[in-house]
């Protein structure tokens, strides 16, 4: 039997926070249960750590033979200016695990999150006003949003909600919502709810389908909508909603702000974690594909501030992985991988390109595995 681990899935943490994390829970047993050899697996939500206390609870409902190790973590949003082209920001993510929190530990989580939390705050809200504001104007293009409408008048009132939340979210209450973990898709919803107000839109589904990916069925559901709303003719319904569904799908500009790379990895090894660089390869591909150069600048920039490991398992990424655990094995860094999986269908726990061996898993958990 093959053992291995899956150190990078996300939770849908959200306002129904326990109700998501039994779902997610139950998709590591259904994961373990299709696959024997599934040992471990990586909680990390983008930015925020506060799954981890809800998931002690959640997990004293299934029995522990059903479960593979939860390893909590964290994904940090960060980025650095490319060394040699002027004015190109390089993304990156920065995976941060704490192995100490393996068992149920509430002084250790409290102390990692009074370290980690005022600067996940910075970055969470960084990424929702950018995003109101681009999204505002996505709807104001599309004609979703009449002209005659002070535009910002409801950026205004949106952030003033946004705001309301990130208090809650300090106070770890459960009502600060999606905000959480995707803050990106969070403000698209506080739009809606407004737009609904307004009585600009008719439904949150018709929101939605503004913000969800482009797909033909999504299409067809936008299309029923306009037609019975404004009374078009099937053919114009169709060819509207071909234009608008998707049109205001969340997305990013470079200038939000971010927690520098080096700052991210000095944050979790401040908070007694393990830093591991995620999926390289979509640095690598800013880079022009030139992995070389990209290994080069992390061993002068990033494995000074402490960078511990590489994520070289991981979906679409084969072409870079050998590549990438030489890297590690000539630095002495450690080697994880992960299939990246949010239960949308896109990736799955236990892809065989994102699989890491229990050999590797070892040096980065003795004692545990």
């Amino acid at each position: 039997m093959e053992y291995f681990g899956d150190l990078h899935t996300h939770t849908a943490h959200s306002r129904e926070v326990n109700n998501f994390l039994r779902l997610r829970l139950a998709s590591f047993s259904a994961a373990k249960g299709k696959m024997p050899g599934l040992t471990i697996v990586g909680m990390v939500d983008h930015d925020t750590m506060n799954a981890v206390e809800p998931m002690y609870r959640v997990r004293k409902e299934f029995p522990k033979a059903d479960l593979p190790i939860i390893l909590p973590g964290i994904e940090i949003s960060a980025s650095f200016r490319h060394p040699v082209k002027a004015g190109i920001i390089v993304e990156t993510d920065i995976l941060g695990y704490f192995p100490q929190l393996i068992e149920e530990n509430f002084a250790d989580l409290r102390q990692i999150n009074a370290i980690m939390q005022p600067e996940m705050l910075r970055v969470i809200g960084g990424k929702q006003k950018k995003n109101v504001n681009l999204k505002l104007e996505y709807f104001m293009i599309q004609g979703v949003i009449p002209r005659s409408i002070d535009i910002k008048l409801i950026q205004q009132k949106v952030h003033e909600r946004y705001q309301q939340d990130v208090l809650l979210m300090a106070a770890n209450d459960p009502k600060s919502g999606d905000i959480l973990n995707w803050p990106v898709h969070y403000s698209g919803k506080l739009i809606i709810d407004l737009l609904l107000e307004l009585g600009i839109i008719t439904s949150a589904k018709e929101g939605k389908l503004y913000t969800m990916r482009k797909r033909a069925d999504y299409v067809q559901q936008l299309a029923e909508i306009l037609l019975a709303k404004h009374g078009l003719s099937p053919e114009q319904a169709q060819e509207q909603a071909a234009r608008l569904q998707g049109s205001c799908q969340p997305s990013l500009s470079d200038d939000y702000y971010k927690i520098s790379t080096a700052d991210a990895i000095r944050l979790i090894v401040k908070a007694g974690g393990i830093a591991v660089l995620a999926h390289p390869m979509v640095s690598i591909k800013q880079f022009g594909n030139d992995a070389a150069a990209f290994l080069s600048f992390c061993k002068q920039e990033l494995l000074p501030c402490g960078l511990q490991g590489m994520e070289a398992f991981y979906p679409k990424q084969e072409e870079y992985t050998y590549q990438i655990i030489d890297f590690c094995h000539s630095n002495r860094l450690l080697i994880t991988g992960g299939s990246d999986d949010h239960q949308d269908g896109r990736n799955s726990i236990g892809d065989n390109n994102s699989r890491c061996s229990l050999e590797y898993l070892k040096a980065m958990l003795p004692g545990i595995l």
